[in-house]
């Protein structure tokens, strides 16, 4: 869609105000500059456009002038389907019509605007200084659709960053440093206070019993006087229950009394009030209407009496409007016969003069012919002419004929002489199908070059350690062998690698396990097994000394080691935690040091292996001629090399051999060829070129003799058929003239020569009209009389009939006739008019009366409604009737539902059982009852509150201390805290690995999935700022993405840090993308600017009208200004391309 014209009617200060775009030219830039100076209307004018497309707004800024309710825009604009002009008016419903003026629904314009709304628009396409910044800012940081569509790389990426962000917060929630609020944090505080509860917390069994006791107690007596609490609830809940449906009870028993004297009323009346008002209403206005009506039927009876009816009159309308066409005519008659008859006369002269001028003095009348005779004087006139005319041609054809044979003749003989007979060149390129041989030869000499170049390059690309070759040798491995030895020996230098790594580790961890367990037996606190195990012999040697002896001092020094094992067996008991570690690290380093011997035996074996596989390639590469073998996977790539120039001497052996028999024909030819071609030692195709060239100089000139053969021998033909036709010619022309005077003599009577009426056949035609006119004015003129006499014979046989003057002029007659006729039908109508006035009126009569009697059929019908006692015979009494049913009715209804709310309060099935149950009750006793149950609980409620404390404290005494297992159980929690640690630490490192690995990951798929659309504002980017900034690239922020320009020397800037002239052409550069992403989805609408070139310098001034010229090739560009030098450079850069309009 584009904008031809804009007329800005009445809106701003314009009013009358046009534009002509013009028709678009397919192929040519629509780019279009609006000029004028500041305050000229050039905003206004981008408004008035967006008003078209969507309509005023509700408070609309440009209604300065002109009142809201009268502006008004209209415009042409160019869609597939045709132009489309509209006008928009500030109405709300119907605010857009056509050219006629016929509303249009908002879906005429809406279809071509590609679904965007006005804010889309004008932040898109309708630039100024506050949209391109605004709207700029929202796409460069990925909002919005076309954000979105910039940013289309990061499809799917997006939700992979929040992915991300989660596993980063997951990482963080495990562990963060100096975090308390961490999972490790957590752990390890709980940690403290475990180890802190084991070295505090011991209380005895006795202790905890009591507490428990405590505890059973205040619960149970929490239960009893809770249960006591709930029962005196109910009690009262009962209590409120029959106090709130006692007044309900006494209300219904008052309903039911006052309805007592009406149970034989109808129990539902589908009667309204309103019915009976408007029947009662259409009673009284029938009983007005049958006087009324009566009183006129009286009236119009006396008028149609007064009326003078002249029935033997009516009879003149139809014979004075049949007499009507005479009365025109003899009146036309009286005003033009006397002309009439003077025309007919002068055309009789006319006829008189016309035949002198042929030189006939008769009757002129004996000249007149019919048009067929006329038709063969001219054909037989035409033929003379013809065949005189085709008789000197003819003589001059043969006259030319003779000149040419001669010119003819000469070439000929002249040709002939320079064109000897001998063998020919083509002869040759025959017997060696020259033709099919050439590209064959040059084919081959084409392959075999190709195939020594590829060779040459494979040779030189064998060069390897300085080392280079001329010639090929042995492949001693394959490709595949090579590759595989060489993939070995690098898995195998992994290996060497990772197991030194492995052997480095574990004997740091071996350092570590010595260093810890020095620690734990220098610091003297803890008792390992050896100590203990020496205490333990001593004392089975002391105790089998003592029992042999059986003596006091035996005894004594047995008990002293008893005493010390007692004490060690106590103490180690205490440090049974430290030393449960000294026995694993101990275990640990056991094993790390047989791991350590087992893992140095393997890194031997891929020693071994990688120098095995050194050897085979050495060897390999010293068969192949290498002096300086390289490493493996060198070496496999010149391998590679090396079969790739055995590929190449091979092609180019077989090439050889495929074209010997074209090289060997190709020899043939030339020995043969040099014998006619006199050139020094030349090669195929020099040869052969100009063999073909002789050969050609040869058949033109051979053509040439043909050609001039065949054309003496037409042209001897040719003059010898035209002198034959000059003879025939000649008798036909003889012919021809004598036909022609024997038809004229024939034709006119021998009045006329015919050489005279050669010359011209007009004064034969002006008879024949003149004599077709003085017949018409003949016919006329006795026409015109007849019609007088007719007329004036009908008038007098009316006038003597209606007793009129017959001497009287018979249009004076007419007119009197049609006066007579005139009065006698306006009596007749009045009479017919009053007639039906009256039936009209009787027939309302009637029906005025028939709808009295069915208001009484309905009173009386809705009167069987009632018991007999009551009053229903007329509208009023139904009325009162319906009004005491209706209140009966409503009574009865809230019975019900005073009854249904009072069992349903009380919770019982029916209303006996409810006035059971409140039976020898009062309000006064109810109230007591409430009181004292009310008394009751507020005591109930002070104790239970007393109870729940009570039961609070017992438990919270028994939480602060535990029993005798507690320090097993504090011990299994720490050590269950101790292996959470490691978890935790094992989860963080995995989460914060992963986040690495997927954010480059990520950053890898955003270089290679770029949009369309951001390389299409890369390019426009650089383009308007003549290569300052050469890419732009994204950067994640969150679940978006911002965008990055990078200038020429490698440096990354967000739009925040450009100056403002360039970053306003960064927002140009991103809505001319979207543009062109629109245009490619079908979407062409018009792009207007308003000014953003104002901080542009004069070079980027250029290429932003470069650009605009260019979106005006895919639509239509149209840019607002009041600066003389952007028209000027706009003229330069774009030439023709661009127009100009003033304001």
């Amino acid at each position: 869609m584009r904008l031809k014209k804009l007329s800005l009617d009445l809106f701003g200060h314009f009013a009358g105000k046009s534009y002509d775009f013009g028709t678009g030219s397919e192929g040519e830039p629509d780019f279009h500059i609006v000029y004028g100076p500041n305050e000229a209307g050039k905003t206004t004018t981008m408004e008035a456009y967006l008003r078209l497309l969507y309509g005023f707004d509700t408070r609309e800024a440009y209604d300065f002038q002109h009142q809201r309710k009268n502006l008004r825009v209209s415009g042409t604009l160019e869609t597939a389907q045709g132009d489309l002009t509209l006008t928009r008016l500030p109405t709300r419903a119907t605010s857009l019509v056509d050219a006629n003026g016929t509303t249009l629904p908002e879906a005429a314009i809406a279809a071509h605007l590609g679904g965007l709304t006005a804010a889309d628009y004008r932040s898109l396409l309708c630039l100024d200084d506050e949209t391109i910044e605004a709207g700029g800012e929202e796409i460069a940081n990925s909002k919005g659709d076309i954000g979105r569509l910039l940013f289309s790389a990061a499809a799917g990426v997006s939700d992979l960053t929040t992915v991300l962000d989660r596993v980063d917060t997951d990482a963080n929630a495990l562990y963060l440093k100096r975090s308390s609020k961490s999972e490790m944090a957590q752990i390890k505080k709980e940690l403290t206070d475990v180890v802190a509860q084991i070295k505090a917390q011991d209380v005895p069994a006795s202790a905890y019993r009591k507490l428990r006791q405590a505890l059973t107690t205040a619960t149970s007596q929490e239960t009893e006087i809770g249960d006591e609490r709930a029962k005196r609830m109910s009690q009262l809940a009962k209590i409120r229950t029959q106090q709130a449906a006692l007044p309900l009870l006494q209300k219904l028993d008052q309903l039911e009394a006052d309805i007592a004297p009406f149970a034989d009323y109808p129990d539902t009346l589908d009667v309204a009030p309103e019915n009976l008002v408007r029947m009662l209403t259409d009673q009284r206005q029938a009983q007005a209407d049958i006087a009324r009506l009566q009183d006129e039927v009286n009236e119009l009876g006396v008028e149609l009496s007064q009326i003078a009816r002249q029935p033997d009159q009516l009879y003149l309308q139809s014979a004075l409007a049949d007499l009507d066409p005479a009365r025109s005519r003899f009146a036309t008659a009286q005003l033009d016969l006397p002309r009439r008859i003077e025309t007919r006369d002068e055309i009789i002269a006319d006829m008189t003069r016309a035949a002198s001028e042929l030189g006939a003095h008769d009757d002129p009348t004996q000249l007149i012919i019919a048009p067929s005779v006329l038709s063969q004087l001219e054909q037989s006139r035409e033929a003379k002419r013809t065949a005189v005319q085709n008789l000197q041609t003819e003589r001059d054809e043969v006259t030319h004929l003779s000149d040419r044979l001669a010119i003819v003749s000469e070439n000929l003989a002249r040709t002939t002489a320079a064109h000897p007979v001998g063998t020919t060149i083509g002869e040759i390129f025959d017997r060696f199908s020259a033709d099919s041989l050439a590209p064959a030869y040059a084919k081959a000499t084409a392959a075999i070059a190709t195939a020594q170049r590829q060779l040459a390059i494979a040779l030189a690309g064998l060069s390897i350690n300085g080392q280079s070759f001329s010639t090929l040798s042995p492949c001693a491995l394959t490709t595949q062998e090579v590759g595989s030895l060489a993939d070995t020996h690098s898995e195998a230098t992994r290996k060497i690698a990772q197991t030194n790594d492995e052997i480095d580790q574990l004997n740091a961890e071996i350092a570590v396990l010595h260093a810890q367990i020095e620690q734990m037996r220098s610091s003297g606190l803890t008792i390992d097994d050896a100590t203990s195990d020496a205490e333990m012999q001593q004392r089975n040697a002391l105790w089998h000394a003592h029992r042999d002896a059986l003596n006091v001092e035996t005894a004594d020094k047995f008990e002293a080691a008893l005493q010390r094992t007692d004490n060690t067996a106590q103490q180690r008991f205490t440090q049974a935690n430290d030393i449960g570690q000294l026995r694993q690290a101990t275990q640990n380093l056991a094993e790390i040091k047989a791991r350590v011997e087992h893992v140095k035996q393997r890194l031997e074996k891929q020693q071994t292996q990688q120098a095995s596989i050194s050897n085979q390639i050495n060897t390999a590469a010293q068969q192949m001629g290498l002096t300086t073998p390289p490493n493996p996977i060198a070496f496999a790539k010149w391998v590679t090399q090396v079969e790739a120039a055995h590929a190449a001497q091979q092609q180019l052996n077989i090439i050889r051999d495929e074209n010997a028999a074209i090289l060997e024909k190709s020899s043939r030819l030339v020995a043969v060829l040099s014998e006619h071609i006199s050139l020094d030692a030349p090669d195929f195709d020099t040869l052969l070129a100009a063999a073909r060239q002789k050969d050609k100089a040869a058949r033109e000139l051979r053509e040439q003799r043909n050609t001039e053969q065949r054309a003496l021998d037409d042209l001897t033909s040719d003059h010898k058929k035209r002198v034959q036709r000059c003879a025939e010619l000649l008798s036909i022309a003889n012919s021809a003239s004598k036909d022609w005077d024997k038809l004229v003599a024939e034709c006119l009577h021998n009045q006329v020569e015919p050489d005279r009426l050669e010359l011209s056949f007009e004064p034969l035609r002006t008879l024949r009209e003149l004599d077709v006119r003085r017949t018409t004015a003949a016919r006329q003129v006795d026409a015109m009389q007849a019609d007088q006499a007719q007329f004036s014979a009908a008038m007098a046989e009316l006038a003597t009939k209606h007793e009129l003057d017959v001497r009287d002029d018979p249009l004076n007659v007419f007119a009197a006739l049609a006066e007579l006729s005139s009065a006698a039908q306006s009596a007749e109508t009045n009479h017919a008019a009053l007639t039906a006035k009256v039936i009209n009126q009787k027939s309302a009569i009637t029906r005025a009366q028939q709808s009295l009697t069915d208001i009484d059929r309905k009173v009386a019908e809705l009167g069987k409604l009632f018991p007999k006692h009551v009053a229903a015979q007329s509208v009023d009494d139904l009325r009162h009737a319906v009004a005491k049913a209706k209140d009966v009715i409503s009574a009865r209804r809230e019975v019900d539902e005073l009854e249904t709310q009072i069992v349903g309060q009380l919770d019982l099935h029916d209303m006996t059982e409810a006035r059971t149950a409140l039976e020898n009750t009062s309000p006064a006793m109810l109230d007591a009852q409430s009181m004292q149950l009310q008394g009751d609980l507020d005591e109930l409620e002070t104790r239970y509150r007393q109870a729940i404390a009570a039961r609070a404290e017992a438990a919270k005494d028994l939480q602060s201390v535990t029993d005798d297992n507690v320090i097993a159980e504090l011990a299994e929690r720490k050590t269950t805290l101790e292996l959470a640690m490691q978890d935790v630490a094992l989860r963080y490192v995995e989460l914060r690995a992963g986040h690495m690995l997927a954010q480059e990951a990520i950053r890898r798929y955003r270089d290679t999935h770029r949009s369309s659309m951001m390389d299409a504002t890369q390019l426009a980017f650089s383009e308007l700022t003549n290569g300052a900034y050469t890419a732009l690239q994204t950067k994640p922020d969150g679940a978006n993405e911002t965008l990055i320009a990078i200038d020429a020397s490698g440096r990354a800037k967000q739009a925040q840090d450009m100056s403002k002239g360039t970053r306003f052409q960064l927002y140009l550069a991103l809505r001319a993308a979207a543009y062109e992403q629109l245009a490619s989805q079908g979407t062409c609408l018009p792009f207007f600017c308003d000014d953003i070139f104002e901080t542009f310098d004069e070079e980027r001034t250029k290429a932003a009208c470069k650009m605009m010229e260019r979106i005006g090739r895919r639509g239509q560009a149209i840019y607002l200004t009041h600066h003389q030098h952007v028209v000027d450079i706009a003229q330069e850069v774009c030439g023709d391309g661009v127009r100009v309009h003033e304001i």
